[in-house]
């Protein structure tokens, strides 16, 4: 006899048959069940090659200039977005945003896979690598809690390292009951940036 795990796991509130899923969205980031982030990065980065070929089938009707701002706003602004949740995916998971930012690079100097981007992302652009993205955006949520406008509850969870006695205590400080595998929060990472 197989036994079916989809009608065990059926909720039934009021009446009405729930089926549980294996990924949620919440304001636009897709969370699977292990929290690992992989099914949106696997979405966004489909995402962002649409945008990218849609782009680059014009981009000889565009400057270089108009090529980069449509670059920003469609493409870059994707990767941006809650990123800071990414900061504990693996490199593998990271490498695929890396590449969408790199064939972005390509598309607006019109270079091959072949070719170095660091120079162009780096010097010509001034675009940080997607893990300096991620770290940039933990740091500034950091000094927002320490420094200026922040929400209650995320300042409660952010404990100051000059507050810490001995050196030997600065290890990361999580005062939330809640542990995901894979450590995959701010809570977590920004005391280890500051």
């Amino acid at each position: 006899m197989v036994l079916d795990t989809t009608t065990a796991t059926r909720l039934t509130p009021a009446k009405t048959t729930v089926q549980p899923s294996t990924s949620v969205c919440n304001l636009g980031v897709l969370f699977d069940a292990d929290l690992s982030l992989k099914a949106h990065i696997n979405q966004l980065t489909a995402r962002c090659y649409c945008c990218l070929r849609c782009i680059k089938s014009c981009r000889r009707a565009l400057t270089r200039r108009s090529a980069v701002t449509v670059m920003n706003s469609l493409t870059v602004t994707r990767l941006d977005y809650c990123n800071s949740l990414l900061a504990g995916c693996n490199k593998q998971l990271i490498n695929k945003l890396q590449s969408v930012l790199n064939c972005a690079v390509r598309v607006i100097f019109g270079g091959n896979c072949r070719d170095h981007i660091t120079p162009l992302l780096l010097n010509n652009l001034h675009w940080l690598r997607v893990r300096e993205r991620i770290t940039f955006k933990l740091c500034l949520l950091v000094y927002k809690v320490m420094n200026g406008p922040a929400q209650s509850f995320i300042k409660e969870l952010c404990v100051p390292v000059t507050t810490v006695a001995t050196r030997s205590a600065l290890q990361p400080v999580v005062t939330s009951s809640f542990h995901a595998p894979g450590a995959n929060s701010a809570t977590v990472h920004s005391p280890l940036l500051v």
